[in-house]
């Protein structure tokens, strides 16, 4: 079973570094969702997508925040934003993309529901980094089998993190 997540319409991001100036030495919540947005790349220049963050990120070296961008469809990608340098108010930072828990047991169901397959419950303890190769184990309870699905990353293209998924064992 193989399945996608992604901000649909945003196809490249930007992982290299991203510099910018602070005022202090916190970089506020607006303001780095303003930044995070500024790196994404829509595939379609008339695409619209939101970036929100959980909070300030601070102008330390390795200080960490999570935001997320989010199309207009609904699908969200989360982005570990993570500071890499400081030189006085100047700022660099990377991120990394990683989904949640929830959207990957939803892309799960929502697959295996396209397959006719009713999936009861499905469980995922942790997020799936947005890495080649990484992997997680969800826990489910399909109507015709009970187990855990490992949920493997196949490619990452900007913030769309592919995926397959195959029973565990």
């Amino acid at each position: 079973m193989r399945a996608r997540a992604a901000v649909a319409a945003i196809v490249a991001l930007l992982l290299s570094s991203c510099s910018f100036s602070l005022g202090s030495t916190t970089v506020s919540r607006a303001e780095l969702e303003k930044q995070v947005m500024a790196t994404i790349t829509p595939d379609d220049p008339s695409a619209e997508f939101t970036v929100a963050c959980d909070g300030t990120l601070k102008g330390e070296v390795d200080a960490t925040q999570d935001c997320y961008a989010t199309d207009a469809e609904g699908s969200t990608t989360g982005l570990h934003v993570k500071v890499t340098a400081v030189d006085g108010k100047d700022v660099k930072f990377a991120y990394d993309p990683f989904i949640t828990p929830e959207d990957v047991a939803a892309a799960i169901k929502d697959l295996a529901g396209q397959q006719g397959i009713t999936v009861e419950t499905l469980t995922c303890e942790e997020e799936l980094p947005g890495k080649e190769g990484e992997s997680i184990v969800c826990s489910g309870t399909p109507a015709d089998s009970v187990g855990d699905l490992t949920v493997t990353v196949t490619s990452v293209d900007g913030l769309q993190v592919n995926f397959n998924v195959e029973q565990a064992g």
